[in-house]
């Protein structure tokens, strides 16, 4: 009793997350190869606006490869630097700020 929670609406999907470090996708040679195109989507602060991030995953996937709802995510946030993400995506940043990021302390207070 008496703890606190924090609600924090991500824009889109959860992927729009997971797009948000085109370096971490980079990271993962056999799974990922992110064009240009892809970074430019995606960055500077981008990520939230991309209509389906499951969708961009798919089309950056290894030939021969496709992307896996479930086996994917933890690899992907396992490469992520979270800074990277944040400066991506506000939803995510929101979402750093509330889980007690200390360089988010001080952004979008109010809901």
């Amino acid at each position: 009793m008496g703890e606190q929670v924090h609600v924090v609406v991500k824009n889109r999907k959860f992927e729009n997350w997971l797009i948000a470090d085109p370096k971490a996708l980079a990271s993962l040679k056999g799974r990922f190869k992110p064009t240009q195109a892809f970074r430019k989507h995606v960055s500077p602060n981008k990520a939230d606006n991309v209509p389906d991030g499951a969708v961009l995953l798919k089309q950056i996937c290894v030939k021969g490869s496709y992307y896996h709802k479930t086996q994917d995510p933890p690899r992907i946030l396992a490469a992520m630097d979270v800074a990277e993400g944040g400066r991506n995506s506000r939803s995510f940043r929101r979402f750093l700020r509330l889980v007690g990021d200390r360089r988010y302390r001080d952004q979008s207070k109010k809901p």
